[in-house]
């Protein structure tokens, strides 16, 4: 934000009372609306109310573990956090558990590190070193499906005191556990316990997630980067760490909102990875636009993508599916649906209204099979980078280039391809001095 105002958190979005001038029926708190896709058709989740809770407890837990003591007031986490680097990295898949741990770790004031699930022991370690400063306190945050590798990493991160990794906390790991009541519904259990040795030292233990409690909303000590997101490595030898404010993520989501056009009750599928910056962007444009729904799929397949949007055309609220997916899973999804006996292959999925495609050129291919799976919906293609925090462009298919006013634009604007204009919160210039003459592109964002 600017100067002089006042900095707004992430997890602020998370608070499910009712603001000024609304009235308290206007938003259901006990929705369940947070979920991993599931096999299983009664597979149930946790409310609104819930979540913000559970963050509000996770965040306390890291907040002890990390500080190596039990904060009870607020005004003793402040004192405790003003001059306190803190720093969680984070290994999930694209789960409720890992949503729940980004939030968490936003929520106590810590900078966010995810790492990809897919690297090994090694990149992991080398990541850490590369963005973690030798005075800094940092914790090892996994679901369950990255626990071994999460456990991995701290031990050898605790053990390479001459790597200069700054102060390792041990592996945190939180668990959202299925299982079926005496009545036949399906009960969640919130769990977490640490693993800072090879054996664990404390058994899983349940948060309470149904008591209510308030958010902590703390900022990184110093000043720092809610988050550091590392690019995809394609063009350097190694991935780079790319710092963001909680503002940055939420001007990216305004304007998400306001080109794509989410809105309040849209039920989101989230199978973008949280480590990547599409994911974890569309995780705060969804709290941000109010969705009434996340459903997370952890194992991305086309067959969990085909049964996870089956799920949701079944449900009673149909309709208002936002899809966030790369031309890859597009692919995937018409292969499956094409070798089902479904029928969806003539129906498709009309419940989806509005995708958004990203991470790779959306050619014909892809936008055929947009038409073919998502009738109803409205389709928009985005151009972005981890440095610009996501989207710097968005456009709707078939939406056509303005006019190049000279010959010479013209004939600029014919080498290339049409990426869309600039978001509301982006500024764009073209700049010959920086490329030698070739035109290169200035990006500045709000």
């Amino acid at each position: 934000g600017g100067r002089g105002m006042v900095p707004v958190h992430v997890c602020k979005a998370l608070e499910w009372r009712p603001g000024p001038g609304q009235q308290e029926e206007e938003e259901d708190p006990t929705q369940t609306s947070w979920r991993n896709h599931s096999a299983s058709p009664s597979s149930s989740g946790l409310s609104c109310r819930e979540v913000h809770n559970a963050v509000s407890r996770l965040a306390a837990k890291i907040l002890k573990w990390m500080t190596h003591q039990h904060i009870d007031t607020t005004a003793e986490v402040h004192k405790t956090m003003e001059k306190r680097i803190m720093m969680c990295v984070l290994l999930c898949k694209c789960s409720l558990e890992g949503a729940l741990l980004s939030l968490a770790a936003l929520d106590a004031g810590a900078t966010l590190v995810p790492l990809s699930w897919r690297w090994t022991k090694r990149e992991c370690l080398d990541a850490i070193k590369a963005v973690v400063p030798s005075e800094a306190s940092f914790t090892v945050l996994c679901d369950p499906r990255c626990a071994a590798l999460a456990r991995s990493v701290a031990a050898s991160s605790s053990n390479h005191v001459a790597m200069r990794l700054g102060k390792c906390s041990g592996a945190f790991e939180c668990a959202a556990v299925e299982s079926t009541g005496d009545d036949g519904g399906v009960v969640v259990r919130l769990l977490c316990r640490w693993l800072s040795s090879p054996r664990d030292l404390e058994p899983p233990r349940e948060v309470d997630y149904r008591t209510d409690a308030p958010l902590h909303l703390l900022f990184p000590a110093g000043g720092g980067p809610a988050a550091i997101l590392f690019t995809s490595g394609t063009t350097s030898r190694a991935p780079k760490g790319c710092g963001h404010s909680h503002a940055a993520f939420l001007s990216q989501a305004s304007s998400k909102a306001l080109r794509v056009g989410y809105r309040r009750g849209d039920r989101h599928l989230h199978c973008a990875p949280l480590h990547h910056v599409s994911g974890l962007c569309a995780l705060v444009t969804a709290m941000a636009s109010r969705a009434s729904s996340h459903l997370f799929i952890a194992e991305f397949s086309g067959e969990n993508f085909a049964a996870a949007l089956e799920s949701v055309e079944s449900a009673e609220a149909a309709g208002n599916v936002c899809v966030l997916a790369v031309p890859a899973m597009l692919s995937q999804l018409s292969d499956q649906v094409a070798a089902s006996a479904s029928g969806r292959a003539k129906r498709g999925y009309p419940s989806v209204r509005r995708t958004l495609l990203g991470g790779d050129q959306v050619g014909a291919g892809a936008e055929a099979a947009c038409a073919r799976l998502f009738p109803r919906s409205a389709v928009f293609a985005t151009y972005g980078m981890t440095e610009a925090c996501s989207s710097i462009t968005i456009r709707a298919l078939g939406e056509r280039p303005p006019p190049f006013p000279t010959e010479e634009e013209r004939e600029m604007g014919g080498r290339g391809q049409y990426a869309g204009t600039p978001l509301p919160h982006i500024e764009v210039k073209v700049d010959a001095r920086e490329s030698g003459g070739g035109g290169g592109g200035l990006l500045r964002g709000a």
